[in-house]
Order: C-alpha cells, then sequence, then structure tokens
C-alpha cells in the first residue's frame, strides 16, 4: 500500500508546503478471510496511530492516548481515543467493531456525523491495518 498527497500548491494548514507519504507492505485481506486473525489482533491492540486527510486539502496525525484504547471481546469492538499530534484537531473517541462480518469505525469527531464507514483491511507481519475512504475522508489506522 502506497498514497502520496502533495501539499506544496496548498495555501492554508499545517501541511502548506509539505508532501505526506504513507508506506506499507501489507496485504489486503477480503472480507470473510482471516476474520478471526482479525478480531484478535484487533483486541490485543497496546498502540494506534492515525494517518488522516481530511477532503483531500488537510492531513493530520493521530495517536491513541494512553489507557484510552478497551477491547470488547463480546461485541468485537475496540473503543479509544485519538489525539493530534500537534494539538491542532479536537481530541476524539473512536470505536472500531465487526458488525455483520464487515468491520466498521464510528467517531464522535464533529465531521463525523455520527454514522458508521466501513473499513478494509490489512494485514502486516506486525500491525493490522484498518483503511476508510469517502467522499471527504481518507483514513490509515495502524493497530499495533
Amino acid at each position: 500500500m502506497r498514497r502520496e498527497y502533495d501539499f506544496t500548491g496548498g495555501v492554508r494548514g499545517k501541511h502548506v508546503g509539505k508532501r505526506l507519504r504513507i508506506v506499507g507492505d501489507t496485504q489486503n485481506v477480503p472480507a470473510g478471510e482471516n476474520d478471526a486473525d482479525i478480531v484478535t489482533r484487533l483486541l490485543g491492540t497496546q498502540h494506534i496511530t492515525v494517518s488522516w486527510v481530511y477532503e483531500g486539502t488537510e492531513g493530520f496525525i493521530y495517536e491513541s492516548l494512553p489507557g484510552t484504547i478497551i477491547p470488547n471481546e463480546e461485541k468485537q469492538s475496540l473503543r479509544f481515543e485519538l489525539s493530534e499530534k500537534n494539538g491542532d484537531d479536537e481530541n476524539f473517541e473512536v470505536i472500531i467493531r465487526k458488525c455483520n462480518g464487515v468491520f466498521a469505525l464510528k467517531a464522535d469527531h464533529s465531521e463525523m456525523k455520527n454514522r458508521e464507514y466501513a473499513l478494509k483491511q490489512y494485514l502486516g507481519s506486525d500491525e493490522l491495518v484498518f483503511y476508510l475512504q469517502d467522499e471527504n475522508n481518507r483514513a490509515y489506522f495502524h493497530l499495533s
């Protein structure tokens, strides 16, 4: 997986004049395959880093706050709070869960409108990556 974002032509935001590159060497896991492995890795998460681009204009790096990662084996979910590394965005809570054979994300961020987003997943040797993309967001959740 490789994504590059070019903000060198930007006029606002903290990434003006910069490039953001997300690189990973993981394999895409089709829905339904290895779900038990994915749920096990999800529930065993110790740390989360997120690369998030909003509407192709602004990019942020978030990290999970210590003590906020809460696995729920019964609901096959993980709840955690994210903080933007530079403090440019508000902290918000995220839940990733498996529901009806699909992994989904729900966040209490003001721009997420309290809806669920389907996630794609990638398994690496030392991390699990969930990927979200819609008309306004592109985000990589690196769970290790």
